[in-house]
């Protein structure tokens, strides 16, 4: 499937969120992480390379981006998969050696209107 035939399937998904209306009085809920994988401070016994996050909301899985972290410096940018949940940001990495790491995150809502950043620390243990 190329990216343009993604998007047009995906377009009339964003729409309705886009589109949908807010209760009257009732604001918006703000963007809140529900689950990562890794979770914070997880140590993890072998490789690794897969990494999500869960929101509470769907978000912009195109203006949305993970990066991985090693030493302080980034080592990988992911670009979110576009066949994931729309509330899950889903991306695979190469295969992480041992060391200690930070998946981040920078998130865009499906308004566009808020900008969200994370970020938890993982260990990757040596197999034995």
């Amino acid at each position: 499937m190329t990216m343009r035939s993604a998007v047009w399937l995906l377009l009339p998904i964003l729409c309705m969120f886009v589109l949908q209306p807010v209760a009257p009085g009732r604001a918006a809920e703000p963007l809140k992480v529900i689950d990562t994988g890794p979770v914070d401070h997880a140590v993890i016994d072998g490789p690794i390379n897969m990494f999500y996050v869960r929101f509470n909301q769907p978000v912009d899985h195109i203006r949305s981006v993970l990066m991985i972290e090693h030493a302080g410096r980034v080592i990988s940018t992911l670009q979110p998969r576009f066949d994931s949940a729309p509330e899950v940001l889903y991306a695979a990495s190469p295969t992480l050696l041992p060391g200690d790491y930070r998946l981040r995150w920078s998130v865009r809502t499906i308004t566009d209107k808020d900008i969200f950043d994370g970020a938890i620390s993982f260990t990757v243990k040596a197999k034995r």
